[in-house]
C-alpha cells in the first residue's frame, strides 16, 4: 500500500519523470501483491498519463492501461479508481463515449468523494460540449481537493474549452496564486 501511495504522489507531480517513477512503484506493488486492485488501477493511470503527456505512444500505453484497469476491476469491481481508469481508456483511446460516461458515473456512484472521478468526468463532459455540467464536476473536484493544482487549473481549462476566455483567464490566475 505504501508503494501505491508513493506512486500516486509521483503521478501528481505531472512530469514525465513523475509518471515513469509512478509506473515503477505501481509495478513493484503489483509484484509484491498481485491482488492489489489499487496498484493495478494506479498502473493504468500511469500508462494513461504517460500517453497524455506524449511520453509513450497510444499504441503502447492504452492496451497496457486497459489491461491493468480490467485486472483491477476483476479484483474489486467496487473500486472507483479502477472505473475511472477504464473510463479514461474508453474515452481517450477507444472513443467509446457511452462506455466512458457509464464508467465515470459508476465511479462517482461508488465514491462521490473521489476528486479524480469528478475531474475526469468533467473533461469528458467538456469534450461532449456539456460545459455547465463540466464546470459543476470540476468545481466538485476542486472542492474535494482544493490543494491540487490540477483540480484548480481544470476550471480554467473547462472555461477555455467553452470559449469563455475572460473567465478562463481569471481562473488561471487563481491557479497561479
Amino acid at each position: 500500500y505504501r508503494l501505491y501511495l508513493v506512486g500516486r504522489y509521483h503521478l501528481s507531480r505531472l512530469t514525465d519523470d513523475g509518471f515513469r517513477r509512478a509506473l515503477e512503484y505501481f509495478q513493484k506493488a503489483t509484484e509484491i501483491d498481485p491482488n492489489n486492485a489499487l496498484a493495478h488501477s494506479g498502473l493504468a493511470d500511469a500508462y494513461i498519463d504517460l500517453c497524455s503527456f506524449n511520453a509513450l505512444p497510444p499504441s503502447e500505453s492504452y492496451p497496457k492501461a486497459r489491461q491493468a484497469a480490467i485486472r483491477a476491476l476483476q479484483l474489486d469491481d467496487q473500486l472507483a479508481e479502477a472505473h475511472v481508469s477504464l473510463a479514461s481508456a474508453k474515452f481517450f483511446h477507444d472513443w467509446d463515449w457511452k462506455g466512458a460516461e457509464e464508467e465515470y458515473k459508476r465511479a462517482i456512484q461508488l465514491n462521490p468523494g473521489y476528486p479524480a472521478a469528478h475531474q475526469m468526468y468533467s473533461y469528458y463532459l467538456a469534450a461532449m460540449g456539456r460545459f455547465d455540467e463540466a464546470l459543476r464536476e470540476m468545481h466538485q473536484a476542486g472542492d474535494l481537493d482544493p490543494a491540487s493544482p490540477g483540480k484548480v487549473v481544470g476550471v480554467g481549462e473547462v472555461l477555455y474549452f467553452a470559449r469563455r476566455y475572460d473567465e478562463a483567464i481569471v481562473a488561471f490566475k487563481k491557479t497561479l496564486e
